[in-house]
């Protein structure tokens, strides 16, 4: 994609960086400067220019594209600053994953809310209206009159399921095709044999307590002691790394494991509660992000695919040991980046 950039003021130089600099036309002013190595265009010259989008990265965004419009440049061209991450901090309670603002072909603004609700902006009227599609201000009045102790403290478990594992079992039926030949899972075959097909299955314990078989072994993941390198089709990783206390050398203990081709299947825990259990047992040392997630399984020998599951209700829920069938489908299924339980990761091994 090829962009022009209108503006190069404080607005700019925030989300500036999300563009590379191969995709920049050129940046737009109303008086000619030199901008980061440019001269800038004027308003009059952009017809000059070949583009396939203009992005108004100036806090006059509105202002702006309404005069671009009534000069003749296509609206479906334009794209607002306010779309572009990151997001300031003044944006954070109107744009999210879920909402967006559109540019009408007249020239003014709109916001759509998951393709379905359509506000038109026109003052600080609509923005308020706006702001109670990402926030809920009823919410401070529940949580004033919320007791410290949770619901629960066993993870849900006993409230028709937990949340984490709900997402996991989701997670392993859409992978189930890659769950054959030779599989991998930490602890026990749990998921191997409930998702597999077709598998001869290893386990890698952390102790000498695992059953006596060639399939199961001690192995260690700081390490790589004990684990066969370049033999394994798919290797299940569930909420495994989260107790791990040494990662450094981990990501390439799993891939090296992995036949070429072979895929790892990982899920980690964003926001959790303590895991008393094995914090006790192991130690509990890391919670997760999205990038983290990514940062760690990314490499000239891997393809790493990374999502979330999460929002800030299902948090909530989780925190308190709430079961998933206490939440509604659509509720564990919409998903808000900024609220993220649970971290999965599809790791293919290319070379």
């Amino acid at each position: 994609m090829k962009y022009l950039i209108w503006g190069t003021g404080p607005y700019c130089r925030e989300k500036i960086d999300r563009f590379k600099e191969d995709e920049i036309v050129g940046f737009v002013e109303r008086e000619k400067m030199n901008y980061r190595g440019r001269e800038t265009i004027l308003p009059s010259e952009i017809a000059d220019f070949n583009y396939d989008y203009i992005v108004v990265l100036s806090s006059h965004y509105q202002d702006i594209i309404f005069e671009m419009v009534q000069m003749g440049i296509e609206y479906k061209k334009i794209i607002p600053g306010i779309n572009c991450k990151p997001y300031l901090f003044s944006e954070l309670e109107y744009i999210s994953e879920r909402g967006r603002v559109a540019v009408t072909p007249n020239g003014e603004l709109e916001y759509i809310y998951k393709e379905d609700s359509i506000i038109k902006i026109n003052g600080k009227k609509s923005w308020e209206q706006i702001r109670k599609y990402i926030c809920s201000e009823e919410n401070a009045a529940l949580i004033k009159n919320m007791d410290i102790r949770p619901v629960g403290k066993k993870y849900g478990s006993d409230r028709g399921g937990s949340i984490c594992r709900y997402y996991l079992d989701q997670f392993l039926r859409e992978q189930k095709k890659v769950i054959s030949g030779k599989v991998l899972e930490i602890g026990d075959r749990n998921y191997t044999e409930k998702f597999g097909n077709a598998v001869t299955s290893y386990v890698l314990h952390f102790d000498d307590t695992h059953e006596e078989t060639e399939f199961d072994f001690k192995g260690d993941l700081r390490t790589g002691e004990g684990i066969e390198e370049n033999f394994y089709d798919c290797i299940i990783c569930t909420q495994v790394l989260d107790f791990v206390q040494d990662l450094t050398k981990t990501p390439d203990v799993l891939i090296n494991s992995l036949k070429i081709g072979g895929k790892l299947l990982v899920s980690v825990s964003g926001i959790s509660t303590i895991c008393r259990y094995d914090m006790e047992k192991y130690g509990q040392y890391w919670n997760f992000t999205d990038k983290s997630l990514k940062n760690m399984f990314t490499s000239n020998s891997t393809e790493c695919e990374v999502w979330t599951k999460g929002n800030c209700k299902v948090a909530c829920a989780f925190l308190q040991g709430m079961g998933y069938t206490e939440l509604t489908a659509q509720e564990l299924e919409e998903t808000d980046e900024d609220f993220q339980v649970v971290i999965f990761a599809v790791v293919t091994r290319i070379k």
